[in-house]
């Protein structure tokens, strides 16, 4: 990701954070309720028990509380490129040995295979490079040892936005398929979103 992109990602939560009183809301999110029915297709995408995790683009790791309410013995690592939100991430979970966080662009940074990788929304931000989604996923499915499972904004939905985009379900599904045949597409649950769920056997 180019400098310039970062920085208009940094700008857009800056602003959010300095309009809005809620972590939702700071983050990007509608509402509460949108995040968390994401994080349920996620989280039950695989058996998180005793696994290792990469967030990518953890926000304040709301995922990780709720991955604990659902699994036990997670090993949890996130990754945020908005230093506001990585410091806040890791004040919050500062005493619990099993998180962890990187503040960092996940598509610079090298980092230990993980058992899954997860992104909910990371996908979302316009990038100059129409490759960019998929060196993620690329980067994403290299990293995981077991899967990877994220959530994207639908192409032929989403209205139009100066820094937000989808992606073409059905092209990000074929690339998918070509990573490993049993990628399978998840719709349906929200009027404007995806989610893209690749086991690695």
């Amino acid at each position: 990701m180019n400098l310039l992109t970062q920085a208009q990602i940094i700008r857009f939560h800056t602003d959010r954070s300095h309009d809005y009183p809620s972590d939702y809301q700071k983050l990007g999110w509608r509402t509460p309720e949108s995040q968390l029915i994401r994080f349920g297709i996620l989280a039950s995408a695989f058996d998180l028990n005793n696994a290792s995790v990469l967030d990518v683009g953890c926000g304040y790791a709301d995922f990780k509380h709720f991955l604990d309410k659902r699994y036990s013995g997670v090993s949890y690592t996130g990754i945020e490129l908005m230093p506001d939100f990585a410091y806040e991430a890791a004040r919050r979970f500062a005493s619990d040995r099993f998180a962890s966080f990187i503040l960092g662009d996940f598509s610079a940074v090298d980092l230990t295979e993980v058992d899954y990788v997860f992104s909910c929304g990371a996908l979302s931000y316009r990038n100059p490079d129409p490759r960019h989604p998929y060196l993620m996923i690329q980067k994403m499915y290299d990293t995981a040892r077991k899967g990877i499972a994220f959530t994207a904004l639908d192409q032929e939905v989403f209205p139009p936005h100066s820094l937000l985009v989808g992606l073409h379900k059905i092209r990000t599904l074929g690339f998918c398929k070509s990573l490993s045949p049993e990628a399978k597409l998840i719709d349906g649950y929200l009027p404007d979103d995806f989610t893209m769920v690749i086991p690695k056997r």
